[in-house]
């Protein structure tokens, strides 16, 4: 029995010099690898074995009055060391402080750092914060299952601050990724120029008093129109800044104005007349704007397998109210056969084609 424990206890120090050599602070390098899934695995599971070894090694203790206890050389580390802070995380995002209540929270502690480091090579910013989010998505997967043993011994406030960190990243990935794009359509200025065109066709009797007032009026409905109804389930709950917030409320209540409006548009022979370079102009400046960073998202995005199911839906989510944005904006284009035409020669790919690709990111 006291070759076992000798045994078990020498098994479980290497495990634990393994981890010190990845993890702790003074191994640490500036460099541009990309802290993969498999590297987190194995660190994890390691994990997971020390806590099964240091069950048995108790139990030989109790049941052997042979072996003398010995001290675990990490019992009297002062979890005040481990604190850290780290201010230069993309996006400024500081990486709060925490203290460990044991010594698993302390190792998944330093692994939670550890991603942060080696994420901070040169990779595009988008690459970057998907790396992250790939990698602390999985972490807060393995240790909230309960089928998982270190489930049950890693404290709940780890859990929560893992949690606080992934829904903190998530915002960021909204604001830096998508939030731009949609901005980039300028839906709102849009509205005014084809609010002051119309007006000014209907001023050349170029369109009728009736259609006038009700396009005018829908114009209207739709730019000043807020509601304060938020779905619970939605990532905008939580994370939303509070004006991006009622912009993506606004445009989501408004489909359905905008799909009645879209019934409405003017016919008649004087379609042809309905022209504005001005109108063409922006939306082939909004439009070219959107689709660089489409582009470019799509590019980030590829090949991308996003372990964590909870975190894939949350992303979706996100990507699903830019592209209601955009589906919105081309509604928009539908009042007029000379807008659409503007829109589509502007576009310079098929609507339905672009969703479906971006519809695949997530797997």
């Amino acid at each position: 029995m006291i070759y076992v424990f000798t045994v078990l206890q020498q098994v479980t120090d290497r495990l634990y010099s393994d981890l010190e050599s990845q993890l702790f602070p003074s191994k640490y390098q500036a460099n541009n690898s990309s802290m993969v899934i498999d590297q987190i695995i194995v660190v994890l599971n390691s994990l997971t074995q020390i806590n099964k070894n240091a069950k048995i090694i108790l139990l030989l203790k109790q049941k052997s009055k042979a072996i003398e206890y010995i001290d675990d050389k990490y019992q009297h580390i002062k979890p005040d060391k481990f604190i850290f802070k780290d201010d230069t995380i993309i996006f400024s995002y500081k990486l709060t402080s925490f203290k460990p209540l044991n010594k698993m929270d302390i190792y998944l502690y330093y692994l939670v750092k550890f991603i942060f480091t080696v994420q901070n090579g040169n990779q595009a910013p988008t690459t970057k914060i998907l790396q992250l989010l790939n990698s602390l998505g999985f972490i807060n997967d393995f240790i909230s299952n309960q089928t998982n043993e270190l489930c049950l011994v890693i404290s709940q406030q780890f859990k929560d601050y893992i949690k606080q960190v992934t829904s903190d990243l998530i915002m960021a990935y909204k604001q830096e990724i998508w939030s731009p794009p949609r901005l980039a359509l300028g839906t709102s200025t849009l509205i005014d120029q084809i609010t002051y065109q119309f007006n000014k066709w209907f001023q050349m009797n170029l369109i009728s008093d009736q259609d006038n007032k009700e396009i005018q009026q829908q114009l209207v409905t739709f730019k000043i129109q807020k509601t304060n109804h938020q779905n619970s389930q939605s990532i905008n709950d939580s994370f939303a800044d509070e004006n991006l917030l009622d912009d993506s409320q606004s445009e989501s209540q408004a489909a359905t104005d905008y799909s009645s409006l879209s019934q409405k548009s003017i016919s008649g022979k004087s379609n042809s007349k309905l022209k504005s370079k001005k109108l063409a102009s922006t939306i082939q400046k909004q439009l070219k704007k959107f689709l660089i960073y489409i582009n470019n998202i799509r590019s980030s995005h590829m090949n991308l397998n996003i372990v964590s199911i909870d975190l894939r839906v949350q992303l979706q989510e996100i990507m699903n109210q830019c592209m209601e944005a955009y589906s919105i904006y081309e509604q928009l284009c539908t009042l007029s056969p000379a807008l659409y035409q503007f829109f589509e020669q502007s576009i310079q790919e098929d609507s339905n084609e672009m969703k479906k690709s971006l519809a695949t990111l997530f797997g």
